[in-house]
């Protein structure tokens, strides 16, 4: 099957495309909304909304899968802490650093 296949064949002209419906994906959409401008279009890959955030059950359990990383604590060029990594420090969510420069350190 092709990647042609798996899309359609259907063109659709829009203003603005939102690739993916995660959490910033979802907030664009709401933004744009919230703003007057209706004219956009979400292209997910997966058949949920959501991003890494899903569950499954699991033996009459539900198991969360995710998020389980936060990418960058910090921009490196304005020096602004990410919100994601401040929220989690506010709400005193486990976290471990992980160190690029020493990858044997993360072992735990």
């Amino acid at each position: 099957m092709s990647f042609l296949n798996l899309c359609g064949t259907r063109v659709i002209r829009t203003k603005v495309a939102i690739l993916g419906s995660g959490m910033a994906g979802m907030a664009a959409a709401r933004t744009l909304s919230e703003n007057g401008i209706s004219d956009f279009l979400i292209i997910e890959a997966q058949s949920t909304l959501g991003g890494r955030m899903k569950e499954i059950k699991f033996g009459g359990y539900t198991i969360e899968l995710g998020p389980s990383w936060i990418q960058g604590i910090r921009n490196n060029e304005t020096g602004e802490e990410n919100p994601i990594w401040t929220l989690a420090n506010k709400h005193k969510l486990m976290n471990i650093y992980t160190d690029y420069d020493d990858l044997f350190s993360n072992i735990f």
